[in-house]
């Protein structure tokens, strides 16, 4: 964040007053305050990256800072505090919670996988958790395929994923990036939102009311992967508080599982998978818009990102059956998202279902 103000005390190299301040370059030297103001935003100190007179004004100072991770909506109190000097009361930032991380399902089933997205043994989905207050003791530190979901989600087919080998597809669950999503997504003139599988949303965040689902994906010829791809919903006025991917607080997960006995994610004892995990597979990881949007009954729309992994070294996935899911991890502030495991954008929450190494994360829209 940038902020403005005046009258903010001395700078150095020294400036005359009424002269135009540096900018680094043709202007001269950036004019730096001789004292490090501290920011605060509610309270919170914030991480300051420059202060002094801003770049070719006169008079004007400027404040570059990281605001503090916060999950609170609303005005928020911002003070500048320079040596014994403190800005005034009454200023305010609006601010708005980072929202929940949501992933997008799949309606395609590929490899002859037989699993579908209803309730109990024969499901795509499985999940596992670690907040009993938030989501009992089904799925506590072990993965379950309760997740209530009805019949009418049968069509569900697991999280949707994208495998590529070289920029070529080798795996799509989905039709996001080959354009053919069979109208799976799209509810135009359709019964109720709720019972259109393509609008079911996942909740998945390993850090915060944690909480991962995974889906099933079935592999049949030895497969070279050089990147994976999942999906989540982007911003949208859809939900009170949209999940924003640019926030530099978010730290991306991807993560494969093998397939056990009873066909659910292997037990590693935590979120990471066991055959990969960008927890510890160096990569890179990108995310920005597909063009395709989930549209519901009324015409509304929501756009689908795409979340992209690239992996500085080839993988190879050999025939079987495994698990695949991604999240994001936040600061850890007792938030909770007070809502179900399970929801579609727009109807509300489904209310039946459920009571490391380097990260990197950039746009890059095509």
């Amino acid at each position: 964040m940038k902020l403005y103000l005046n009258s903010a005390g001395p700078v150095t190299p020294a400036l005359t007053a009424g002269a135009i301040s540096g900018d680094g370059r043709e202007l001269g030297p950036l004019r730096r305050m001789a004292t490090l103001p501290e920011v605060t935003l509610n309270g919170r100190k914030a991480e300051v990256s420059f202060a002094g007179m801003s770049p070719g004004s006169v008079g004007l100072y400027q404040i570059n800072f990281r605001a503090p991770y916060e999950e609170l909506e609303g005005d928020l109190a911002l003070k500048v505090k320079v040596g014994a000097e403190e800005s005034q009361n009454g200023v305010f930032v609006r601010t708005l919670p980072n929202g929940f991380y949501w992933t997008i399902t799949a309606g395609q089933a590929q490899n002859g996988l037989e699993l579908n997205g209803e309730s109990g043994a024969s499901s795509v989905l499985a999940f596992r958790h670690d907040d009993t207050r938030q989501w009992g003791q089904i799925g506590l530190r072990q993965w379950s395929k309760d997740t209530g979901l009805a019949t009418v989600f049968r069509d569900v087919k697991g999280i949707a994923l994208t495998l590529k080998n070289g920029g070529q597809i080798v795996f799509d669950n989905n039709g996001l990036e080959s354009g053919n999503t069979r109208g799976y997504y799209d509810n135009r003139g359709g019964g109720p939102d709720s019972q259109k599988p393509g609008l079911v949303s996942m909740f998945s965040n390993s850090t915060r009311s944690p909480l991962v689902m995974a889906g099933a994906f079935r592999v049949t010829q030895a497969m070279t992967v050089t990147e994976v791809i999942g999906y989540f919903e982007g911003p949208s006025l859809l939900r009170a508080y949209p999940f924003f991917p640019e926030n530099f607080f978010n730290q991306f997960r991807m993560n494969i599982w093998s397939n056990t006995t009873g066909n659910l994610p292997r037990e590693t004892g935590d979120f990471s998978g066991d055959v990969f995990s960008s927890d510890r597979t160096a990569g890179k990881f990108g995310f920005g818009t597909t063009g395709v949007s989930k549209v519901f009954q009324n015409g509304v729309s929501q756009q689908i990102y795409r979340l992209r992994y690239e992996l500085e070294r080839p993988i190879v996935l050999e025939p079987g059956l495994y698990w695949f899911s991604h999240d994001v991890a936040v600061p850890k502030l007792g938030a909770n998202p007070g809502g179900a495991a399970i929801s579609v954008s727009g109807e509300g929450a489904v209310k039946e279902v459920l009571p490391g190494p380097k990260q990197y994360s950039m746009r890059d829209d095509e």
